[in-house]
């Protein structure tokens, strides 16, 4: 658990208020707990399942996982920020891909996200569609054929450069910035700018190129008509 305030307090006088708050409440004892380390299969649980959900739209979960040990050389703050161009290139709001779903109208709303989880990186994409197998289709058609060029790996690096120092104007969003990557990374990413301007394409396709469908996950969420 972590508290993150942003903007202009004192961070002495947060640290007396939580203390504060946390003096007025009781705690059991704490028991360090031994923490027993469990080897997750490589392989997915379920390649596909469709479960029934409390929910009006059919809704469609795609996901690919990676050992993380297959991306060598790289920390994961790097890694994040790779594979982050690489779904904004290939499934962004501005893609090809998108603008197809869109000219198909095969979703009424799609985003991706990058996890890592243990050992493994999660490439998920989520949608609301009623078209799950045309969908599958398509991502793994541009999964297998991937866009990457120097002018799109320039303009969207060049453009997370400049989003990040807008982003400073907006307290929220960077206290949102500072979770992600405890979240993600279990670190505060001090030197997000530099690592920015020290990406490379040829890295880049080299990450790409470990992205495959060889461990692939669906699940389709159909409403609960009871």
């Amino acid at each position: 658990m972590f508290l993150v305030a942003t903007g202009n307090v004192n961070p002495y006088e947060i640290i007396k208020i939580v203390e504060q708050n946390l003096a007025k409440k009781e705690f059991t004892p704490f028991v360090e707990p031994k923490i027993l380390g469990v080897k997750e299969d490589k392989s997915v649980v379920k390649k596909q399942q469709t479960v029934k959900l409390n929910i009006t739209t059919p809704e469609y979960r795609y996901a690919l996982k990676i050992p993380r040990r297959n991306f060598k050389n790289i920390t994961d703050a790097e890694l994040a920020i790779y594979l982050g161009i690489f779904n904004q290139i290939n499934f962004g709001p501005s893609s090809d891909f998108r603008e197809n779903l869109r000219s198909k109208e095969l979703v009424s709303s799609f985003n991706s996200r990058i996890n890592f989880i243990e050992d493994y990186v999660i490439i998920a994409f989520y949608a609301v569609t009623d078209y799950p197998q045309e969908l599958e289709k398509e991502l793994d058609e541009q999964l297998k054929n991937y866009l990457l060029t120097k002018e799109d790996f320039e303009r969207k690096r060049k453009m997370e450069i400049a989003s990040l120092i807008l982003k400073y104007d907006d307290i929220i969003a960077v206290n949102e910035s500072i979770q992600n990557s405890l979240i993600m990374t279990k670190a505060i990413i001090a030197d997000i700018k530099e690592i920015y301007e020290n990406l490379t394409l040829s890295r880049m396709e080299e990450i790409a190129k470990i992205i495959t469908l060889d461990n692939k996950a669906t699940m389709i969420g159909e409403p609960n008509k009871n």
